[in-house]
């Protein structure tokens, strides 16, 4: 039985660790024991804007010379590989969709990418709305440790907010992480329904219960690949980290090669007027072959446990 030694961000591994289990690996708490490593990113201090550094399982692994893998830290391809730090040591990253590997070339990564599928939900056909009683999700692009959010984000969660209060004939409930004064709302909206949550707890429902989201990143890509109309919230802006305390804000070095590339159909800080979001929820509701090729390159298809599997093995 083959070994491995995972470093976990969140649930982002477990459709990786369930195929490896499927096939016969086993996890286990010592990386001098594994035959490899699987790990979201090697480097430390990038999300917070402080001092980068290897991580430590990283060093001993390269040390040891035990091939280094990664799953994906982010639904989104360029983070973390586009804010100014090369990934070294790396064996291969497996992707989700043929989107991000070419990303990830325009970005100009030196490692093998491996596209293996979807891995957080089904895929469902999209589900159009009607706009007469729209009920809509608003998530809110979340701070970090529940207090840390750079002033851009708080600010198109404060402009996408105040537009949402002068729609008419809709209901909007708001999900947002910690306190809404974090996320850049100080002025609540009694007409909407407010609830915290966790970023990755009863998504799939709050998702389900709605007719059109409006959001941004991990929810918004979930929503996607589930048949949800969809508006972006963060997407149209240029990529950036999220600095703690008197951390360094990092933006996207190679913005400009994909940003048309990864452009998504329906962005809300691209438009400035009531008007606008109107005409913008009247077609994101609809069947659209622009939202249909988005999804085709950045979702593609369902996870193929066996597959990836069997591409990694190539690699031991």
């Amino acid at each position: 039985m083959r070994r491995y030694f995972l470093i976990q961000h969140q649930d982002k591994p477990v459709p990786y660790m369930k195929a490896l289990m499927r096939c016969g690996y086993r996890r286990i708490l010592s990386l001098k024991a594994a035959d490899f490593l699987l790990i979201d990113f090697t480097i430390s201090g990038l999300f917070s804007g402080g001092e980068i550094k290897i991580r430590p399982p990283v060093e001993q692994a390269v040390n040891l010379g035990i091939p280094i893998f990664l799953y994906p830290h982010s639904v989104r391809p360029n983070i973390p590989f586009d804010l100014g730090y090369r990934e070294q040591n790396i064996n291969a990253l497996f992707t989700i969709a043929e989107g991000h590997k070419e990303v990830l070339r325009r970005i100009g990564v030196d490692f093998d990418v491996e596209v293996c599928g979807w891995p957080y939900s089904k895929i469902k056909p999209f589900m159009p709305a009607e706009r007469k009683g729209l009920k809509i999700l608003f998530a809110p692009i979340h701070p970090v440790g529940r207090k840390w959010l750079p002033d851009m984000d708080k600010e198109l969660n404060k402009n996408a907010y105040e537009m949402l209060g002068q729609l008419k004939d809709v209901s909007v409930s708001v999900r947002h992480i910690s306190d809404l004064t974090y996320n850049g709302i100080e002025n609540k909206n009694e007409a909407f329904r407010h609830y915290t949550s966790l970023p990755r707890l009863g998504s799939h429902r709050d998702i389900s219960e709605a007719d059109l989201i409006i959001g941004g990143f991990s929810l918004a890509y979930l929503a996607i690949a589930l048949g949800k109309p969809v508006i972006m919230l963060g997407e149209g802006v240029v990529p950036h980290n999220t600095p703690r305390g008197e951390g360094m804000l990092i933006l996207a070095e190679h913005w400009d090669k994909y940003k048309d590339y990864m452009h998504y159909p329906y962005n809300i800080e691209e438009i400035s007027s009531i008007a606008e979001l109107d005409d913008m929820i009247e077609r994101a509701i609809k069947p659209s072959s622009d939202y249909e090729e988005w999804r085709k390159k950045f979702i593609g298809e369902p996870f193929d446990g066996d597959y990836f599997v069997k591409r990694l093995e190539g690699y031991l």
